[in-house]
C-alpha cells in the first residue's frame, strides 16, 4: 500500500475554494463515499504545492483516500470517540488560520470560499470529525509497536549495498547573541515620552490613532492609526501578548516594555483566538557607546571561551539575547526540521561564509549582524560537521531507526488493512479498477 501524505485530512478541502468538478462516486468503504471530485481537488492542492505527479498519481490518491476511510469505518465500529469540544477547537484553529491569512477579514474570506464562516463550519465539521476518528484509530493500530536494535540492524541489512542512501554533508551551530543594551539616561528618557503619550490619551482624552501616527516608532503600523491585523497569540511576542490578551474592547494598556522598547496598546476586537489591536511605540537609540560596550564584551566573551575558561555553552545561556537558543547552550534550530542539524543549502548565507573557515569545536569572533531590523552582534560555533557519505549504521543508526520504524508500522497497517477489508463492504469505480492497488478492494 503506497501511502502518501494525506493532505486532504489536513488542509487541502479546506484550502481551496468552492468550485465545479466532478462528483462520481469513485469508491465506497462502509457507509463512506469518495467523490471524483475529491480525487481531482487533492492532486490540483499537490501540483500547487509543488508535489511531483505522474501517471500513478492519481491512483495512489485513491488508494490513500479507501485507506482513510476504511480507518474512519473502523473507528466507527469500534466505538472510537471524538468529542464535539476536539472537533471545535480544530474547526477553530484552522478558521483562525484562515483568517490570519486574509488579515482577520470575514468579508475577505467569505469571497475567497463563497460561503460564510457558520456555512464554512457547518460544511467541514465532519471531515475534521473524520480526520480525527481516522488519527485515533491509526494510533491506535501504530502507538504500540516498537523496534529493537536487532531489527534495525536486519531491516539495514536487506537493503540493497548499490542503493543506500547518501546521508548528506550536515552541520550543527550554535550561537551567541549580543544585543546592545539602552543606557539608563536613554531609558529614562524614552519612558517618560511613552507615559506623558499615555496620560494625553488616557487622561486629557486624546486620540489614540492621532497619537499613533504623530509619534509612534513603528513604521508598519503608524500610518494606520497604530492598527494591527488580527493576529494570535503566538505571532505577538510574549510581554506583548501575555498584556493585550487581557484588555476589553477600547481599554488602553499600562506601559509595556518588550525587546523592541515600549509600547502602550488598545484592543480594539476579539474573534475566539485572534486578537486585533492597535499600539503605540517608543524604541530607545542606541548610541555608538552601546554599541561599542556590546562589542567589548563579544570580543571578551570569546578570548574567555578560547582560553578554556568558560564553556560556549555558559556564555549563551548567561549573555545571549536570543531566547530560541540560549536556554540550550546557544544550539540552534532548523526550522525546517525541528532539530539541531542543517544541511548546506539550509544555511543563511551568510552563517555559511563565517562558519566555512571553522573546525569542529571552533568559533568565530563577534560580527555585526542585522536582526529585526537591529544592529546585533553574534558569535557562531561550529558544534559538529558530518560530511556527505553513504548511510551507515555507526553513524546514522537514529535516521535508520526511524526509517525501520516507519516501515515496521507501515507493515502492520497493511495487515490490520487486508484483515479488516474481509469483512467491510467496499466499492471501486470503474476508472479505477485497473489501479495496482485496487484488487485489495476487490477481492471479496
Amino acid at each position: 500500500m503506497k501511502k502518501l501524505i494525506f493532505l486532504f485530512f489536513v488542509f487541502c478541502s479546506l484550502a481551496l475554494p468552492a468550485q465545479q468538478v466532478l462528483d462520481d462516486i469513485v469508491g465506497v468503504v462502509g457507509g463512506h463515499i469518495i467523490l471524483e471530485s475529491e480525487i481531482s481537488l487533492q492532486l490540483e492542492q499537490m501540483s500547487g504545492q509543488g508535489y511531483p505527479l505522474d501517471d500513478n498519481s492519481r491512483c495512489a490518491v485513491f488508494e490513500d483516500y479507501m485507506f482513510q476511510k476504511l480507518l474512519v469505518h473502523q473507528a466507527e465500529v469500534d466505538s472510537v470517540e471524538v468529542s464535539d469540544k476536539q472537533v471545535d477547537d480544530e474547526l477553530d484553529r484552522r478558521l483562525n488560520y484562515f483568517l490570519s491569512q486574509m488579515g482577520g477579514s470575514e468579508t475577505e474570506f467569505e469571497k475567497h470560499f463563497n460561503k460564510s464562516i457558520l456555512e464554512f463550519k457547518e460544511e467541514f465539521r465532519p471531515i475534521i470529525k473524520n480526520n480525527l476518528l481516522a488519527q485515533q484509530m491509526r494510533s491506535k493500530i501504530t502507538t504500540d509497536v516498537k523496534i529493537t536494535p536487532a531489527e534495525v540492524r536486519q531491516y539495514f541489512n536487506k537493503l540493497p549495498k548499490d542503493s543506500l542512501p547518501l546521508i548528506p554533508a550536515k552541520y550543527e551551530l550554535a550561537q551567541v547573541i549580543l544585543k546592545p543594551v539602552m543606557n539608563s539616561f536613554e531609558r529614562s528618557r524614552i519612558y517618560t515620552e511613552i507615559e506623558n503619550i499615555r496620560n494625553g490619551i488616557v487622561n486629557k482624552g486624546k486620540d489614540f490613532g492621532q497619537m499613533a501616527r504623530l509619534y509612534s516608532d513603528d513604521p508598519g503600523s503608524k500610518a494606520n492609526n497604530g492598527e494591527l491585523p488580527f493576529m494570535t497569540r503566538d505571532q505577538l511576542v510574549p510581554e506583548f501578548s501575555a498584556v493585550a490578551f487581557t484588555l476589553k474592547p477600547g481599554e488602553v494598556s499600562e506601559i509595556v516594555e518588550t525587546e523592541f522598547g515600549f509600547h502602550i496598546i488598545q484592543m480594539l476586537e476579539k474573534k475566539g483566538q485572534l486578537l486585533k489591536v492597535r499600539h503605540i511605540l517608543k524604541s530607545p537609540k542606541i548610541y555608538s557607546a552601546d554599541m561599542d560596550a556590546a562589542h567589548h564584551l563579544g570580543d571578551s566573551l570569546f578570548t574567555v571561551v578560547q582560553g578554556g575558561k568558560i564553556t560556549f555553552g555558559e556564555i549563551a545561556s548567561k549573555y545571549s539575547t536570543d531566547p530560541a537558543s540560549k536556554d540550550h547552550g546557544g544550539l540552534m534550530t532548523n526550522p525546517q526540521t525541528g532539530d539541531s542539524k542543517f544541511m548546506a543549502e539550509e544555511l543563511d548565507p551568510e552563517v555559511a561564509a563565517e562558519i566555512s573557515v571553522l573546525k569542529a569545536g571552533e568559533s568565530t569572533k563577534p560580527t555585526l549582524i542585522v536582526e529585526n531590523g537591529k544592529q546585533v552582534f553574534r558569535i557562531l560555533k561550529l558544534v559538529s560537521y558530518t560530511e556527505a557519505h553513504t548511510a551507515s549504521l555507526s553513524e546514522d543508526f537514529d535516521q535508520i531507526k526511524s526509517a525501520a520504524l516507519a516501515d515496521k508500522q507501515k507493515q502492520i497497517l497493511q495487515k490490520w488493512v487486508k484483515k479488516n477489508v474481509q469483512n467491510t463492504y467496499t466499492r471501486v469505480g470503474e476508472s479505477y479498477t485497473n489501479c495496482a492497488q485496487s484488487k485489495l478492494w476487490l477481492n471479496h
